[in-house]
Parts: structure tokens; sequence; C-alpha cells
């Protein structure tokens, strides 16, 4: 029953006579925490006109003044630490600490941001090139309504601090948070309706890549995405209909390499981090190495080693031991099965575990 609850992460439910809904699951135990429904294409549409009405009031406050609002959101996110780490634990599986370690990137980002916004906004004089007689000034205006599509692995990092650098710029929001963290992304739209003067300028839409595929085709002004090289080429072909500009932040493909006068040791710590942090579920997470020979044995000898001390577990305690947690979905732990099987077929050895057990692979 756990494992065919922590198949149905990420995909839409459909109840009896009821509105569809996405699952909270926690994908080390399995079990269902809560649910929230769907938003309608009518209700991302309706959205999209509440921001292009609200655009006015917010894009004519002072930048000061804008920075003066995400301050409570800074505050207001360290105030509700323990709660925040508490769901994305729940919610992706990986550690309280690792939880607390994005919290604190988030926080940061929006103190940088807070701090450097009215400077790079500023009018700033440019120059006037063979014009000798002319002045020129660059003024920064918003674009409008921006729709911010985001990620799983990092549900926090890297939906907050986007919408907080756009609305910093005078732009409203529409968020869509990934389905697969569904439970996260509900959290973040709770915390902005906190906040009196920030909610009626930011809108959440909750759902699968039917509600990504509504906000792209509402026509906001600019569309920001985190996300997979897939949905990065389908939300830009989308996108393209109504020539809407698109800031795309996709998956990377990393390597690693390591010359014969490297420390050894240092570096067999680093690709083990690099490959393993967050569950390897990371788009910079280190994923091939390339050692020169005369220093190959050792390299993975060190390697082994580390990994073989690695722990593998969950735990919803601050006070956790593990190193590696659960995969967030069922989708990211067949696609390792599938490169273990691809990488042994074509001659190469598993040193170190490569034994799956639920959502973890030991």
């Amino acid at each position: 029953m756990q494992m065919e609850l922590i198949q149905q992460k990420g995909r839409v439910l459909n109840g009896q006579g009821n509105p569809e809904v996405l699952p909270f699951i926690n994908p080390a135990t399995g079990e269902q925490f809560g649910s929230v429904p769907i938003a309608t294409a009518e209700q991302v549409m309706l959205a999209r006109r509440e921001m292009g009405a609200a655009l006015p009031s917010w894009s004519n406050k002072p930048v000061r003044e804008r920075v003066r609002i995400m301050r409570q959101l800074q505050q207001l996110l360290i105030d509700e630490a323990d709660e925040i780490t508490a769901v994305m634990n729940q919610d992706n599986g990986k550690s309280r600490q690792d939880a607390l370690t994005e919290l604190f990137m988030t926080v940061d980002l929006i103190n940088q941001y807070c701090k450097n916004a009215p400077k790079w906004l500023r009018r700033r004089r440019i120059p006037t090139g063979l014009q000798i007689f002319k002045r020129a000034y660059l003024e920064n205006k918003p674009y409008g309504v921006v729709g911010i599509i985001g990620p799983w692995n990092y549900p926090l990092v890297l939906m907050i601090p986007p919408i907080v650098s756009a609305m910093l710029a005078g732009n409203t929001v529409i968020a869509k948070p990934s389905e697969v963290t569904a439970a996260t992304g509900v959290m973040m739209d709770k915390l902005f309706k906190r906040i009196p003067e920030l909610a009626p300028f930011v809108r959440f839409m909750h759902g699968d890549g039917r509600v990504g595929a509504a906000l792209v085709e509402s026509q906001p002004d600019l569309i920001f995405l985190t996300g997979s090289t897939r949905t990065g080429r389908l939300v830009m072909k989308a996108a393209a209909e109504n020539m809407t500009p698109v800031i795309c932040e996709l998956g990377g493909k990393d390597p690693m390499i390591v010359l014969d006068d490297a420390d050894v040791q240092a570096a067999a710590q680093w690709g083990a981090w690099g490959a393993f942090y967050n569950t390897g579920q990371t788009c910079m997470a280190v994923e091939r190495v390339y050692v020169a020979k005369e220093i190959y044995d050792q390299f993975v000898g060190e390697v082994v080693q580390i990994a073989q001390e690695m722990r593998v577990g969950y735990s919803p305690d601050i006070e956790n031991v593990n190193d590696i947690g659960p995969l967030t979905f069922q989708r990211q732990i067949d696609i390792i099965e599938e490169h273990l099987q691809d990488a042994v077929a074509k001659g190469a050895t598993i040193l170190v575990g490569g034994q799956r057990e639920g959502m973890f692979m030991a």
C-alpha cells in the first residue's frame, strides 16, 4: 500500500464527484499527509487578470517601500524555520538539516536582493557615443505580470528568490510550484498570504503540467522557469506562440575532472559530496568523473571508502545522522536503476551498494 501511494506522488488523484487534487506523500514512509485542489484553467486566467489589475498599485510603490515589505517575508521565513523545515522534510524527503540549509540560502538571497535593489534599479546615466550634445539615461521598468514555474528538488530556494526579485523590480507574480512537492508549494502560499502588504500582488496556482500550460497560455509578460530541459523546450515552444519572453534555468550534465597533481583525498571527498548531496538530486551534481590514470586507482579507493561509510535513511528529527535520504518520487529512483543497468550492461562494475529498498538506493 505504501509503494502504491508513493507512485501517486506528483500525480493527480480523481475524487468521486470531487475536484482533482494533488496528494502530499512522504517519499520515505509512503504516508499521505494532505492534499490540495488543482487550479483550473479558468482560475489561472482569473489570476492573470487580477495580477494585471494589481500591477499599477505595486509598480508605483517606491523601490525602498517594496524592499521594506520584502523584509517582512525575510523575517517570517526566519521565524517559521521549524515549521518550514518540517514540511520540506515530509514533502521532499530531505533531512531537516538540508532543509534548513536551503532556508538559509533563501533568506540570504532575499537579503542580497533587498540590499542591492535600490542601486540596481536606480536611473543611471549612460554614454551617448557621438551624440556629444545629448544626455542619455537608462530607466528600469517592470515587465508586468511574471509567471514563475518552480522545481521540486529545491522547492524553496528556487521559487521564493525569483518571486522576490521579480516583485522588487515592480512586477506582480503568478507562481506555479512543482506538483511533486505540492505541500511545500501550499506552505509558501500561506506564508505570502500572512503579509497583508504583499498578498494582493502574488498568486499561487497549484497543480500538474496542465496548470503550468495554462499559465503560459494566459500570456504573462515574462516567464521564469526552473526545471528540466524537456519542460524548458515545451514552455519555450508554447511561449513562442505569443512572443512571450522566457528565462530558463534547466538541468545540467556535470563532469568533475581530477588531474594527476590533485589532492586525491580532498578530490574524493568533494566528488562524493557533489554526487550524493540532496540524494544526488541537484542540477549541478557530479554525474561523471574524469580521472588522470596515474591516480585513478587511488581515487577510486578513496571514493569507495567514503561511500561505504555513508548512512542511508530517513528521520523527521533535527538530530538526523543519515547522509543520504530517499529519492523524492518514483521516476527519480527508476532513472537511477536504469543508469545502473545500462552501465553494467556496458561493462561497468558496481563497487558499493546498488540495491534498491523502497525509495532508498543503498
